[in-house]
């Protein structure tokens, strides 16, 4: 019986925390998930200009390669100008032709970096203004969210108290018991009988059932929904 009355007490204890939590609405879930979010951009913004900074570097070394192929088709035009015959003539014509090639593919290559660049730029600022908007409304939020806490600490810190004095006489089987119960089933787990049936779901009990309940001094379970059945009502005696 002592575990039973202990339950009803921890029930009541839970039931004013959960009241308090539930004040809260649902803040703590919408905070998390801002934080989540604000994470996922922050990494997505770094990821971002790690990129913008790798294609820079690119495009630096590109730009370098192309003055390269420029300046050494300028030297090569010079060099048709002083040539003596037909077959330098040839094979500076051969190495223009090859240089012009590689100039081709530097300047195709400059461009797509450039692009891309662009592109990373103009990403990295959309993701600028989605972690000055996140940042805020997160602030908001907190804020709104702590406030809650604060006004509600004083009690809820009481109750906490409460429970711990509560669950230290509450044998280890039946606090796992009920707790487990308690994850499925919320504020109703303990619940009283009416009569010959569960006060939780209505489920006819049998009157010998009814009267192991009754004496209180074990833990039974509605075979219907799984809560604690416990019998508190003096005043409506059972009968068997």
């Amino acid at each position: 019986m002592h575990d039973l009355m202990q339950l009803i007490e921890l029930q009541k204890v839970d039931n004013e925390l959960q009241a308090l939590e539930e004040l809260k609405g649902d803040l703590p879930q919408r905070v998390k998930r801002l934080r989540d979010e604000l994470d996922a951009i922050k990494q997505n913004h770094e990821n971002c200009k790690k990129e913008l900074d790798e294609i820079k570097r690119l495009k630096l070394h590109g730009d370098g390669e192309l003055k390269d192929f420029q300046e050494k088709q300028n030297k090569y035009r010079e060099q048709l100008y002083a040539v003596k015959s037909n077959r330098e003539y040839d094979a500076i014509t051969l190495e223009l032709d090859a240089v012009k090639e590689k100039i081709d593919q530097a300047e195709t290559r400059v461009l797509e970096l450039m692009e891309k660049e662009q592109n990373l730029a103009a990403n990295l600022q959309n993701l600028d203004s989605q972690l000055t908007v996140l940042t805020e409304n997160l602030t908001v939020n907190e804020k709104e969210l702590q406030e809650k806490i604060t006004k509600t600490e004083d009690d809820y810190r009481l109750w906490k108290k409460k429970r711990q004095e509560l669950i230290v006489n509450v044998k280890r089987p039946v606090l796992s018991t009920y707790e487990r119960i308690r994850r499925v089933r919320g504020k109703n787990t303990v619940i009283e009988i009416n009569k010959y049936a569960c006060g939780g779901c209505h489920s006819a009990i049998p009157p010998q059932k009814a009267v192991e309940i009754r004496n209180m001094d074990q833990l039974i379970l509605c075979e219907s929904c799984g809560r604690i059945l416990v019998y508190k009502n003096e005043r409506e005696p059972l009968a068997v």
